[in-house]
Order: structure tokens, then C-alpha cells, then sequence
């Protein structure tokens, strides 16, 4: 993997010069995308930050469409079009990381628009992306707020952006509008010898609350030229836009669901609880790993018996020999299989600050490696492969602490993996008791792993569902209940708005 030979870069081949570009250009990005310094420079900048970040994803695509049409079977053109693709998906969590930043971290917000198919990298920025960022940019004001553009990210994946508007109060710290755009073909403006084009712009949106008209925005009759466009747009478009709306009103409602009350998004049922106090992120304990790794090329850390940590760092650029399974195995002793737990432990290693191949939701759930509260100096190692940081967990060990609160482990009925188990929640009232069923709590683990948090923050949310019994009567609860038992899915979240 090509790591930091910047100095002398130029005798490089061209290909390893590709790289090192890509990389300088990722690493700039990662500085300016970091939450101390996102606004630094006005909502311009935020806006050159978004639009930066996106001719980097496509700059990336261009060079792998290239790659791969002169393509060898050689281990050399292999090895550059995986560093390729690699950069594609550090470009990708890039564009995430600002989504999360924008959005206030906001995991309710981010989690109600995950549901579409991703959206492919173009491979050239043309004029539609032209005329989409100036819109974009053109419509930031106090009414609409501050925007994040949805092809930038992976996680944003339901209409074309969304405007966030500080309420400046605790709760909710903001409003949320998603537009679906469709922007028509350019049209040369008469006179411009075809230097200019005008586009127009259909917006769709669907909020608990009516969006007002910018001030500066001065509404004009459209020509009857414009006017036929867009109905033979509409008319082109309508089936498309119906299933973008429904997409829509689904991420409103999740976005709506009220705390310990049965809600309806799309065709799934939702009971949300809340967690007060979730556990902060051991950021004190990775940085102090990441010191020690620098003098000593890798450092250890574990959380709570269920979760450890290796730092690996090489300042040349780490090769294979960096990962010596010696020096991992004094890290996960405390997670080791027990004797009292045969049966049920199942170590599970990760590269947790790499992206992944399989990262199908994880990134709606977790935070990116580049708003990790570490040195900028850290993130910059893990961009260029110089340094790493891998997880090993058990779930074993994870479901003896669950076990300790009072609550069943159940094993997957198909037994073929220990580590899918469901959890059984009791709930007490003063008349009567009940269950709560919740299937392996994976996004929670993947919290408490990927975050750095621990295992508590897994039974913050169990807990949670425990203490439900405070916030819903039992009648209530039992009413909800059967409001699902008529069919339909049912899908039963435990969410943090906190």
C-alpha cells in the first residue's frame, strides 16, 4: 500500500504518483472536515468543503474506470486498483463525516434516511452537478438553514439534501427539511454564445412543518417555455417521484416517532425508548495507545472484559510483518473464551479504522474514523496506512454482562452462529409484568466497539428497554402491542436522541 513517500514523489511511477496525489488531497479534506474546524471559514467554505469532496469521489472513479479498462492481470495493476478503491471509500466516509457534523450527529435523523439504494460515483463532474451545488448553495438562508448534499455521502440515501435549522433550544436542537431536485437540461442563455445555461429546478419536499420562501428569493412567472418542460418532466417523472415522496414521508415519520409510543413508518411498526446518559467514548484511552505506539510500534487497551484494542503504527508505512499475532495476544486475554461460557464465545477481529467492503448499514450507526477525537496528526497515519487500530471482541463475554443485569440470553433458533442470540427484557409494573423482545443488539455492539464506548453501551440501551415500565403504563403497553398483532412487521428500535 503506498504509503507518505511524498518527498521526491515525482520520481515515483505514475501510478504510486496517483496515489500520494489522491492522498494529499483526502488528508487536506480530512483537516477541514473535523468538527473544530468545519465552519471555520462561513457557509461558503462549507459548501467548497461538500463540493470538494465530491470531485475527489469522482476524480477517484475516473482514475479505477481508467484503470481498470487497460487493465493486467500483473499483481502490480491489481495492487493499484485496490489502493484505488480504497481511496473511494476514505473519499466516501469523508462526505459522511460531514453529513454527521452538519446534522448535529443526530442518529434518529441519519437513521430515517438510510433506506434507498446507494447512489454510483459518477466518473465526470458535468453541469447537472454544476447547477445542483450552486442551487444548493444559493438557497442557504434563516428560513431552509445550512445544507448537506446526499451524493457526497453513503449514509444519506432518501431525497437530493437536506437543510438543518438550528432551533437554539436542547430539544429538538434543530429542524430538518430533505428536498428530492430535478433539475432539467440546460438551456443556452440567448446572447451568451452558449457560455451560459439556465436550469430550472423542481423541488419536492414533504415536513411536519410548512418551509418558508427564502427572503432573497424573488418569485418571477415562468416563460411558457419553462412551464412545458417541467410538465413534460412531470409527466417523465411521476412514477419515479411518487416512490422518492413515499421514501420521503417514511423518513419524516422516523424522524416524528415519539418516544415510548408505538409509531408507523412505511410499513413497519417502531417503539422507540430513550437512553438518558449513554456512556462517552474511551477517547483518552485510544489516544494514550496511539502515543505508545509511536515508540513502541504497537499498544493495547481493553474495555470491560468484552472488547480490546491494538494500535499498530509503522512511520515507513506498515507491511505485513507490523502484525505479529504476539503482540495481539496480550491484549484480548480478558476477553479470552472462559471455561464457564463453552459454547457461546466467538472472538471477532476487525480493522476498525479501515472502511469496509461490508459496511452495508454500519455507517448510519457509527461515527468515521475522521471525527474520532484523536491528534489530526493520528488521522492523518490512518489515512496513509501508517497507522491502524483493530478491534477483538467477544460476544460471549457480552452476553454474561447482559445475563448480570437480570436479563435472558436466548441462542439463535438456526444455532449456527453463537453469536446471533436474541435478548429477553422482563418489565414490571405495579399490575402486572411483561417481555420485550429485541433481537442480537448488532448496532449497539457495533456502538460499543467501533466507538470506543464499551459494553455499557449496550446495556445503556437495554436498560432502557427496561425502563420503559416508568415512562408507559402497563394498559399502554399492552394496547401498543396489540396494535401490531394484526400483522405487518414490527420493528423494535432502541434509539439514543441524546
Amino acid at each position: 500500500m503506498t504509503s507518505d513517500s511524498e518527498n521526491g514523489s515525482d520520481l515515483l511511477p505514475k501510478n504510486a504518483r496517483n496515489v500520494v496525489r489522491f492522498l494529499r488531497r483526502a488528508s487536506g479534506l480530512a483537516a477541514r472536515v473535523r468538527k473544530e474546524k468545519f465552519m471555520e471559514g462561513g457557509l461558503s467554505e462549507l459548501m467548497d468543503l461538500q463540493e470538494s469532496i465530491f470531485k475527489l469521489q469522482v476524480d477517484v472513479q475516473a482514475e479505477i474506470s481508467e484503470a481498470k479498462r487497460g487493465l493486467s492481470k500483473d499483481a502490480a495493476s491489481l495492487h493499484y486498483v485496490s489502493e484505488l478503491r480504497r481511496l473511494r471509500k476514505l473519499a466516501r466516509k469523508l462526505g459522511d463525516a460531514a453529513a454527521w457534523t452538519v446534522l448535529l450527529l443526530d442518529r434518529q435523523v441519519i437513521h430515517s434516511l438510510r433506506d434507498n439504494q446507494a447512489v454510483p460515483i459518477p466518473s465526470r463532474f458535468d453541469n447537472h452537478h454544476r447547477a445542483m451545488f450552486d442551487f444548493v448553495h444559493s438557497m442557504i438562508s434563516r428560513e431552509w438553514g445550512i445544507p448537506i448534499v446526499h451524493d457526497i455521502t453513503d449514509i444519506l440515501r432518501v431525497g437530493d439534501v437536506t437543510y438543518v435549522r438550528p432551533t437554539g433550544h436542547q430539544d429538538p436542537l434543530a429542524q430538518y427539511a430533505t428536498m428530492e431536485l430535478k433539475i432539467s437540461p440546460g438551456v443556452p442563455v440567448e446572447g451568451s454564445d452558449d457560455k451560459l445555461l439556465e436550469y430550472s429546478v423542481q423541488v419536492h419536499s414533504i415536513t411536519k412543518e410548512p418551509i418558508a420562501q427564502p427572503a432573497h428569493v424573488v418569485t418571477t412567472e415562468p416563460t411558457p417555455a419553462a412551464v412545458r418542460r417541467q410538465e413534460l418532466q412531470a409527466r417523465h417523472n411521476s412514477p419515479r417521484i411518487a416512490r422518492q415522496l413515499q421514501r420521503m414521508r417514511n423518513a419524516v415519520d422516523g424522524q416524528a416517532a415519539e418516544f415510548y409510543k408505538m409509531s408507523k413508518v412505511g410499513d413497519a411498526h417502531v417503539f422507540t425508548v430513550r437512553t438518558e446518559g449513554d456512556p462517552e467514548p474511551h477517547w483518552n484511552l485510544l489516544r494514550r495507545a496511539m502515543r505508545q505506539a509511536r515508540s513502541q510500534g504497537n499498544a493495547s487497551f481493553s474495555l470491560g472484559g468484552f472488547v480490546s484494542y491494538t494500535v499498530v503504527y509503522n512511520a515507513a508505512g506498515l507491511t505485513e510483518t507490523d502484525f505479529q499475532p504476539e503482540s495481539m495476544v496480550a491484549s484480548i486475554k480478558e476477553i479470552m473464551p472462559s471455561a464457564r461460557r463453552t459454547g457461546r464465545d466467538n472472538l471477532t477481529v476487525q480493522l476498525v479504522s479501515e472502511p469496509r467492503d461490508d459496511d452495508k448499514h454500519l455507517p448510519h450507526v457509527v461515527l468515521p474514523m475522521f471525527l474520532w477525537a484523536v491528534p489530526r496528526r493520528a488521522i492523518d497515519d490512518m489515512i496513509r496506512f501508517r497507522m491502524v487500530v483493530t478491534a477483538a471482541w467477544n460476544m460471549g463475554a457480552l452476553a454474561e454482562l447482559i445475563e448480570a443485569e437480570g436479563m435472558e440470553v436466548r441462542p439463535s433458533p438456526t444455532g449456527t452462529d453463537p453469536r446471533n442470540y436474541g435478548v429477553v427484557v422482563p418489565l414490571k409494573w405495579a399490575d402486572g409484568a411483561g417481555e420485550y423482545h429485541l433481537g442480537v443488539p448488532w448496532d449497539d455492539v457495533m456502538l460499543a466497539v467501533r466507538e470506543f464506548r464499551g459494553p455499557e453501551a449496550v446495556l445503556a440501551r437495554l436498560r432502557a428497554a427496561r425502563d420503559m415500565t416508568e415512562h408507559v403504563s402497563l394498559t399502554e403497553f399492552i394496547e401498543q402491542s396489540d396494535t401490531v398483532g394484526g400483522g405487518g412487521n414490527t420493528s423494535e428500535n432502541v434509539n439514543d436522541a441524546g
